[in-house]
């Protein structure tokens, strides 16, 4: 199958905001903004499909200390934008009229627009 010959029709990009927290006191929380693409017959199975998938996640990292990543909230689900998967294929976006809040939140942008 090539690219061309995919079709997004019945999937759903899901915008999720996750948290990870630790038991240990020194640790605060860290977010992480994730895109999902789910395949689903409409938005209330998507939703449901990112629930079961996102369960709670634990684990011990190198100090010894628990780690627990959780859905925190589901920010957005919408069709992608385009249907077809191609070299090409726009999923989603979002607009926005403050490029200093934006610069200021993205660590990868960096302020250097």
């Amino acid at each position: 199958m090539t690219l061309s010959e995919t079709s997004l029709e019945g999937y759903f990009v899901c915008l999720l905001l996750l948290e990870a927290t630790s038991d240990d006191p020194g640790d605060a929380p860290l977010y992480e903004e994730t895109f999902a693409l789910v395949k689903a017959d409409s938005e209330a199975t998507a939703r449901r499909r990112v629930h079961s998938e996102t369960g709670e996640l634990q684990y011990e990292n190198a100090a010894g200390f628990t780690v627990t990543w959780r859905l925190k909230k589901i920010i957005d689900i919408n069709a992608p934008l385009d249907t077809e998967l191609t070299e090409f294929t726009e999923l989603y976006s979002r607009h926005f009229r403050n490029l200093r809040a934006y610069q200021d939140f993205e660590p990868l942008e960096g302020g250097k627009l």
